[in-house]
């Protein structure tokens, strides 16, 4: 069993972007287990990407939460799966933008924007933890 699920996670870890999430979803489903397997595996997925959520606003790894609740939940329903190899490849455009933008900006345009992000995530932190002592 342990070397069924490394098999599926080489898979994911291997597959070509705007691919992997499909070819995960059909290398799980090859070797089913049952349908309570499915669905608790389906309820562990919508619980870690609600954590996720909930981690979102605090300086901290909320996406990657999301992601692999994800990941759990795309192991389930084919949907899923396209879904976030949709996703990854929008994110992929997105991030290379964001790098060649990065470095046709001057020293002073990229200390500004640091300085901005360093607001807003302390700006995030504080409210999180107001909102955490407050309820």
């Amino acid at each position: 069993m342990a070397q069924d699920e490394r098999g599926t996670l080489e898979i994911l870890k291997h597959s070509p972007p705007g691919e992997r999430f499909r070819a995960y979803h059909r290398a799980a489903s090859r070797g089913k287990k049952g349908r309570a397997t499915d669905h608790l595996l389906m309820v562990l997925g919508v619980v870690i990407v609600v954590l996720g959520l909930v981690a979102l606003p605090a300086p901290g790894p909320g996406f990657l939460i999301i992601a692999v609740g994800g990941g759990l939940i795309a192991r389930q329903s084919e949907r899923v799966a396209t879904l976030l190899d949709r996703g990854e490849v929008g994110l992929r455009a997105f991030l290379a933008h964001g790098r060649r933008a990065w470095e046709a900006a001057s020293w002073l345009e990229r200390g500004l924007f640091v300085l901005v992000m360093a607001a807003a995530a302390l700006v995030a932190g504080y409210w999180t933890l107001f909102w955490l002592l407050r309820g």
